[in-house]
């Protein structure tokens, strides 16, 4: 910032700075030279972290195996009429699980 002014330095920095390439390019070398090194510093760690990305998308599409679908169409039922159904289901299987239950408990008694 020092090399550049504040005003020069406000008009660069930001989220602006590639927007000012003619801005840039009209700088004496010295200041050019100051901005194209903070800006190469910047955006060094977003190529890296992109690059990392990459390779790792890369890499995790390698493990992407081939799935057959399946050509017979199954139809979920939506709304409230279908979720008291399975609420009535759900309560009937865990009757039916404790008169189970309480079956095993009686023939192990009577033994």
């Amino acid at each position: 910032m020092a090399a550049l002014g504040p005003q020069l330095a406000a008009v660069i920095g930001g989220g602006n700075a590639g927007a000012n390439a003619k801005t840039i390019s009209a700088l004496p070398i010295a200041q050019r030279n100051v901005v194209h090194n903070v800006l190469t510093d910047s955006l060094r760690y977003v190529w890296v972290v992109y690059t990392c990305f990459s390779a790792l998308g890369l890499i995790l599409g390698l493990f992407i195996t081939k799935q057959t679908l399946n050509k017979q169409h199954e139809e979920t039922k939506t709304g409230l009429a279908a979720e008291e159904e399975n609420r009535k289901r759900v309560i009937a299987e865990r009757e039916a699980g404790k008169k189970a239950k309480q079956i095993d408990v009686e023939l192990a008694a009577s033994k």
